[in-house]
């Protein structure tokens, strides 16, 4: 992940690591990793030998990246959590990807290399069918002409399509402002919920969720409107548990929060 939620402070971005991971999950990506450019981070990677078996450097106040990922203990919770749904594959991916063939137009016509539009307009469609059907995509330098296997959600309506239901588990409604994710390891929501502070997801109940916002904090959190973003998974890729295995569903009697 490069270059993502650079300086973008506001209260409601703690739901981002749960759209990685979702977006991780519908395309069956293998890995994901932060990066930014100069900071000798890729090179020290490429020297080690298991880079990614170790935590990640925390970046510092003094570098961009740091305005968040430094002092935002509420979005860095749910990266930890996001990070632990996605290395246990709690979330399915999509079943039947579209395909995006490219032929040689496409790779080489000056009319494609325009900033923003490589591979030509129906590349824009990319950008929203990958979340509700998934894509590959695939070079074929044997034809001239692109061609796309599947479904497709338009450009052209990604003001009209809502909700996207990538699979049974996953949905993210940006009419009402939620993410929401359902299985037998995970379980994750981001958005707001009643003002009588109680939310199912899934088997769990949270009731008497409260807001508490610290003192001199910019742009508070509506205490009559609450927002708030949590996940709970399994450590152990055991499922979570179910009506069945208890005599009444699990319940989160008092959540308070503390924003970001």
């Amino acid at each position: 992940m490069y270059e993502t939620q650079i300086q973008q402070p506001a209260k409601y971005r703690a739901d981002f690591p749960l759209r990685i991971a979702a977006l991780a999950s519908i395309q069956d990506w293998d890995w994901v990793t932060w990066h930014y450019w100069g900071d000798g981070s890729l090179n020290m990677a490429s020297n080690d030998q298991s880079p990614f078996a170790k935590r990640l450097d925390v970046t510092t106040a003094q570098h961009p990246q740091g305005y968040h990922f430094t002092y935002d203990e509420v979005q860095t919770s749910l990266m930890m959590a996001a990070g632990n749904i996605f290395v246990r594959q709690a979330w399915k991916h999509a079943p039947n990807p579209t395909v995006f063939i490219y032929g040689s137009n496409s790779l080489y016509s000056p009319q494609s290399m325009n900033y923003g539009h490589s591979y030509g307009y129906t590349g824009k469609d990319m950008l929203q069918t990958v979340y509700q059907y998934g894509t590959r995509i695939k070079i074929d330098t044997t034809r001239e002409d692109d061609i796309v296997i599947g479904p497709v959600i338009k450009f052209a309506e990604r003001n009209a399509h809502n909700p996207y239901t990538p699979t049974s588990e996953i949905t993210m409604d940006w009419k009402q402002g939620y993410f929401q994710a359902i299985s037998a390891q995970a379980v994750a929501y981001a958005g707001r919920i009643s003002n009588k502070g109680e939310l199912w997801l899934g088997n769990f109940k949270l009731s008497n969720v409260a807001i508490h916002n610290p003192d001199s904090i910019y742009s508070p959190v509506d205490t009559a409107s609450p927002y708030l973003a949590i996940a709970i998974y399994t450590k152990d890729g055991k499922t979570l548990p179910s009506l069945g295995a208890l005599p009444y569903p699990w319940v989160l009697p008092v959540l308070t929060l503390v924003t970001s």
